[in-house]
């Protein structure tokens, strides 16, 4: 890296970060490569784009677009003012420069001079050198060592750094000086030693010097002593102004107004860009990480927790996440706290839901988008009590820009993201959602606390307190008094009836539509409109149930697994484990559906006629009609399979090659002029060799040109010639027998004659076997043949 690039970096860095121009972006897939965007200095309409790859303690590759990008001895200036920044601008303190913390402490001295030198003056205007008893501090210089002292009235300061002017032209009396930051105030200090003089030569009267460090306590101590033999003997003081630069720990910012992470261990940060000094707290990051410097929990979160620190509950983590459509990467990666895995979907109506499974109090979202996520558009988040008609709920954002943080006030059980639609389809990628609040019985921070017993619904978040009222009977903030006596049900507003035989009167007779019982602490939701005894919960309407509910006279009884609606009657076979809402039947799991049926979120469509398995995606076209099971694909007719198929119970294995029909029994033909045939009909596709014609190329054609077809001719003569030689052997073979008769003796011929004949017999019994064997390949007769060998056969005899 050469002289001119390092020039060039402060201000090539200054301008681009002052234009908003620096977009720094890191790879999801490989967090050590870094890619950078920055404008050309020269042309405004230029882009530059470079990567800088690296290792701990390293920088092992980089390149650039620019004309120079790509050279391997040095680099050009962009990745150059780039490492600058990361490596060192980005984390320079910056400390502000203007806010001084002498305003608030307390300044003491080892001595004063008896005429003035009083050590406030030096916390004091002028900002100078210049020398008068009034402006600066003054030690007696009788005394040794000689000290000056400044304590932080608020406790512990960060100590940037420390500007002294010292009285002018006696830096002699400076020699060998100490700075020191201490928590105690004792001398000699025993603390963090933040600069001393150096030999040879004398000091500047004026300098500043860093520190970085935390203290409550200043020291300028000097135990040295000057040579001016003639007027002091001793080490002496005169500071005529000094200023201590930094903020009060935990704090940071030009005026240190901003609070340090709770993140960064020990709440500690740095004054200028309040990155953390002593590191970030990992307890609730995911995977243990978080970002030193911001002190932000980068991966995501542990715990069921979220926002930027994981230092709140996420109510999403115990809710049911769904998008529509299913998409290419499942919904449940949005909220398994790792910001690392995103569910992504796409089409032409895109939403994502959170279902809280109760309603619950909410105060703010959470959203981490992926970069596919469509940005262009009207974005807009509901709230509402019902996953179908969220547009009728309360609207909790509504921009152009992607809702990745939003604050509200708001009870309800569904949250719902509607993404707009650009051209043919909208993509969404969420990486991780946070929903802020807790379950309705629990609250605090982190919603480890129970809400109060009595409240009716869910209490304040913050405090507990309910909210919401009491149960009749309860009274106060916290639902935790009793109705005095004489006083019953909400509020404890309603007086006693005089005429009760036993007074007082039971504090709770009445109590609000849908609750009943002892403190109406339980619920008739059963009961159709929610209306019951508010005694013993008998429903006022004893007919029917709310969905969700067996029927019976108290409603009390909510559907088993596997059944839902009214009395439930309906059935959830299709979903995942029979596993659906009781009330309308969603499944639990609405990413797949058990074999048989059409993939939906209620799982309730049975595959259609010829299909089974899951999703519906095999078929059963070998069964009879295609009528089949639609888990397992058996066939409703196990007795035979469609042409085309072995048979079998499935009937799933279609006819090998060359067969056809029932149970694939039937060749197809030879004749074929592209093999095989149609598996059920036989039907020669291609059409037929010439010579043949028919629905199976089993007919000779009646055309002339392709009976003479030389193929057909080919085989004619092979079988002809073949006849022809064996009719010769066998006429051959009866003349040398009968020759050998004629010498014989006459009582030997009838013996010898059948010897030769049946010497002669299996050469024409395999000749012809073979020949037929031949013949019957192509479907032709040779009757008369077999007619000749009768005949010689009979002269023989």
């Amino acid at each position: 890296m050469g002289v001119y690039e390092l020039k060039q970096a402060p201000r090539y860095t200054e301008s681009h970060l002052s234009d908003d121009n620096y977009m720094l972006q890191t790879c999801r897939d490989r967090p050590n490569l870094l890619r950078v965007k920055l404008t050309s200095r020269h042309s405004s309409s230029r882009v530059y784009s470079l990567w800088i790859e690296f290792s701990e303690g390293e920088v092992t590759g980089w390149y650039c677009t620019c004309k120079v990008g790509a050279r391997v001895v040095g680099c050009c200036a962009h990745i150059a003012s780039t490492m600058w920044y990361l490596g060192y601008s980005r984390w320079e303190l910056e400390t502000p420069r203007s806010y001084n913390l002498t305003p608030f402490g307390n300044a003491t001295q080892s001595s004063q001079f008896r005429i003035g030198g009083n050590p406030q003056n030096a916390i004091n205007p002028p900002i100078s050198n210049t020398f008068t008893f009034d402006d600066c501090s003054h030690t007696d210089p009788k005394g040794r060592p000689a000290w000056w002292m400044f304590q932080f009235s608020f406790g512990i300061a960060y100590i940037a750094d420390i500007t002294i002017y010292y009285r002018e032209n006696f830096e002699i009396r400076m020699d060998g000086f100490k700075l020191y930051i201490s928590n105690t105030s004792t001398i000699p200090p025993d603390g963090y030693l933040c600069y001393e003089d150096p030999d040879p030569g004398f000091p500047n009267t004026t300098q500043t010097i860093p520190c970085n460090q935390l203290g409550q306590y200043m020291i300028y101590y000097d135990d040295k002593g000057s040579d001016e033999v003639t007027v002091v003997n001793g080490p002496i003081v005169e500071l005529c102004y000094i200023a201590i630069k930094g903020c009060q720990k935990s704090f940071w910012g030009s005026n240190c107004e901003k609070v340090c992470s709770k993140n960064c261990l020990e709440q500690h940060c740095f004054p200028g860009n309040g990155s953390c000094v002593l590191g970030c707290n990992t307890e609730n990051c995911f995977n243990g990480i978080c970002n030193r410097y911001t002190a932000l929990c980068s991966d995501g979160c542990e715990g069921k927790l979220t926002g930027n620190f994981c230092s709140k509950y996420n109510m999403a983590s115990d809710g049911l996440v769904l998008q529509t459509p299913s998409g290419s990467e499942p919904a449940s990666l949005a909220n398994d706290g790792n910001k690392r895995s995103c569910s992504i979907t796409q089409g032409p109506a895109v939403t994502f839901q959170v279902d809280l499974k109760k309603k619950s109090i909410v105060i703010g979202v959470y959203i981490t988008f992926g970069e596919r996520t469509t940005r262009e558009g009207h974005h807009t988040v509901y709230a509402s009590n019902t996953s179908t008609t969220w547009k009728d709920g309360k609207v909790l954002y509504s921009g152009k820009s992607l809702p990745t943080e939003i604050t509200f006030n708001a009870v309800f059980r569904y949250l719902t993201y509607d993404i707009p639609v650009l051209g043919i389809y909208s993509e969404i990628e969420i990486c991780e959602i946070g929903i802020i609040g807790c379950p309705p019985s629990h609250y605090g921070p982190v919603c480890n606390q129970s809400c109060p017993r009595n409240c009716y619904g869910p209490c304040d978040l913050a405090t507990g307190q309910c909210i919401f009222g009491c149960l009749n009977g309860w009274t106060g903030d916290k639902c935790e008094e009793a109705c005095l006596a004489g006083t019953y049900g909400k509020d404890c507003i309603e007086i006693c009836s005089v005429n009760c035989l036993n007074p007082p009167c039971d504090d709770v007779t009445e109590c609000s539509n849908g609750q009943f019982g002892r403190n109406c602490s339980t619920f008739c939701e059963g009961c159709i409109s929610g209306l019951c005894d508010p005694v013993n919960g008998l429903c006022d309407n004893t007919t029917a149930c709310n969905p969700g509910y067996e029927y019976s006279k108290f409603c009390d009884i909510q559907c088993p697994i596997g059944q839902f609606g009214r009395n439930c009657s309906a059935l959830c076979d299709g979903c995942m484990s029979r596993m659906c809402d009781p009330y309308n039947g969603l499944c639990d799991n609405t990413t797949n559906c058990n074999p048989g049926y059409v993939y939906g979120k209620y799982c309730n469509t049975e595959c259609p006629c010829g299909q089974f398995g899951r999703n519906c995606s095999e078929f059963c076209g070998g069964c009879i009609s295609r009528l089949c099971d639609p888990v397992k694909g058996i066939c409703d007719n196990t007795s035979a399979c469609s042409p085309g198929y072995v048979y079998g119970k499935y009937c799933n294995t279609p006819c090998y090659y060359g067969f056809y029909g029932a149970n694939c029994l039937q060749l197809c033909s030879s004749f074929c002029l592209h093999q095989p045939c149609d598996r059920e009909t036989g039907e020669c596709i291609g059409g037929c060799v010439r010579g043949f014609q028919g629905f199976n190329c089993t007919q000779v054609s009646l055309n002339k040109a392709e009976a003479d077809f030389p193929q057909l001719i080919q085989i004619g003569l092979f079988i002809g010639c073949f006849i022809l030689g064996a009719l010769m052997i066998g006429v051959v073979c009866l003349l040398m027998t009968k020759k050998r008769l004629l010498r014989e003796k006459r009582g030997r011929k009838t013996t010898r004659r059948k010897t030769q004949r049946y010497a002669c017999y299996p050469l024409f019994n395999n000749s012809f076997a073979h020949i037929s064997d031949f013949v019957g390949i192509y479907d032709i007769h040779y009757s008369s043949n077999v007619d000749l060998v009768t005949s010689l056969d009979s002269n023989l005899k």
